[in-house]
């Protein structure tokens, strides 16, 4: 799974080259439309894995839901057009995560259950770092 710091990275360079294109190639109101069906998409992708992970179902891994995840928080921090709008959406991925830490340790994954627990830790920290970051930013 790539980092979430290389996710956040796609998503905001995505939008950085839309933004030095200027409006001539793609108007703000083009970006924000696109930024929103992004958004809608991640949903759908972050629902099916999820539930096809809890079914534990063909072709649905952990790893399909940690980057459905991560797909998720990228479409909704490029949404966000406030530095307290991001810390929201940090925060309530890290609740997202927390129920997600507990549902992977009551679980039999197969003998994986230690590296799933320590991934999930793993993101969370991430976006704990990413938090302290922000509320530390001038």
């Amino acid at each position: 799974m790539k980092s979430l710091f290389c996710q956040l990275s796609v998503g905001l360079f995505a939008f950085l080259f839309a933004c030095l294109v200027g409006v001539s190639e793609i108007s703000a109101q083009e970006l924000k439309k696109l930024l929103d069906h992004r958004l809608v998409s991640a949903e759908k992708v972050h629902a099916l894995a999820f539930k096809g992970f809890l079914m534990q179902g063909k072709g649905y891994t952990f790893d399909s839901l940690m980057q459905a995840k991560a797909s998720l928080l990228s479409a909704r921090l490029d949404l966000c057009e406030t530095k307290q709008k991001r810390i929201i959406v940090y925060e309530e991925t890290l609740k997202d995560l927390t129920k997600l830490e507990k549902l992977v340790d009551e679980m039999p994954l197969a003998g994986t259950h230690e590296i799933e627990l320590e991934r999930v830790k793993l993101f969370q920290l991430e976006i704990q770092i990413a938090i302290e970051k922000l509320k530390n930013a001038k």
